[in-house]
């Protein structure tokens, strides 16, 4: 995803805020990257603009009603700043649209779990990096309770997996914690972050920058890439970083820490290597009942997802 821009506007006119660029007035833009609002309006092809601005001491709701007249409708804030788009795209974002296939982003309902917790505008929020997974189940582990629910998780034989390695999962599932597969977390991978390792890898096997001395070097640059792609692994296994997920079966975000779960024995066992989350991470969710997973009374479906690194 490339970057997603909101414009900026006072609250109190609706007027767009502009600066000087070049001795030229242009409007103002918050730029976001990888978040999961660009990727839901993309996704949909949902022609919509959104507007931020922030609610200093003389804004009022009333300026807030002559806002959403001039079509510019409050659809969630952030500190004291609001975030505005139109009134179709608003009623999407709270109602979908199943003839379009458009999921909501927040459950049109005030007592749904997720609107009781301060995190509406994780939606808008960017990150460094981001991938999407098809059809991901996902096992909630209660880190409180020390837990994985009722029913035995089983390994690839359909065997109970020992309680010494449930231990030691648990051990790894602490506060807001994800663990998900190596690919994930390598797909996560900045590319300034590849572009470092692979000029250091150069650098070490002499390989030049110059394209037309690179045909006599091709054996140095073999061991060279191979070199990458090892140390692009080694990255993506030891790195631990704030995560922003979210799927179209379930409205509302998960926000957290995300590392690897390679190395957890317990995980490596299991078929098919479930992305597992801690309670606490799913703290704005209702579970839909399900077969799939179950975990503490709750499950969640296999789903479609997104996952934003931060």
């Amino acid at each position: 995803m490339v970057s997603f821009q909101i414009g900026q506007i006072d609250v109190k006119t609706g007027s767009d805020l502009y600066e000087s660029v070049g001795g030229n007035q242009q409007p103002q833009f918050k730029e976001v990257e990888h978040s999961y609002l660009e990727h839901w309006v993309n996704t949909h092809q949902i022609n919509a603009q959104f507007f931020t601005g922030k609610f200093y001491d003389q804004v009022n709701d009333a300026d807030r009603q002559r806002l959403e007249a001039d079509g510019k409708v409050l659809v969630f804030t952030n500190g004291k700043n609001g975030y505005f788009t139109d009134p179709d795209t608003a009623k999407l974002m709270t109602e979908g649209d199943a003839e379009r296939g458009i999921s909501p982003l927040y459950a049109n309902d005030i007592n749904s779990p997720h609107n009781t917790v301060a995190y509406g505008s994780l939606l808008a929020s960017d990150g460094m990096a981001s991938t999407t997974v098809e059809r991901a189940r996902m096992l909630v582990i209660d880190d409180e309770q020390r837990s994985h629910g009722d029913e035995p998780l089983l390994d690839k034989q359909g065997q109970p997996i020992p309680p010494a390695q449930l231990e030691k999962l648990y051990d790894k599932m602490g506060d807001d914690t994800m663990l998900v597969t190596p690919k994930t977390m390598r797909d996560l991978v900045t590319s300034e972050e590849r572009e470092n390792l692979t000029i250091k890898a150069f650098q070490k096997q002499a390989v030049s920058s110059d394209l037309t001395a690179i045909a006599d070097e091709l054996s140095q640059m073999d061991t060279a890439m191979a070199t990458v792609e090892r140390q692009v692994d080694a990255l993506a296994s030891r790195t631990v970083t704030q995560f922003r997920a979210a799927t179209p079966d379930l409205p509302g975000m998960i926000k957290g820490t995300m590392a690897s779960a390679v190395g957890v024995s317990a995980w490596v066992s299991m078929p098919s290597f479930p992305p597992m989350t801690s309670k606490v991470t799913m703290a704005g969710y209702r579970l839909p009942a399900s077969k799939k997973y179950r975990s503490s009374g709750s499950t969640v479906n296999p789903m479609v997802s997104t996952a934003s690194r931060r």
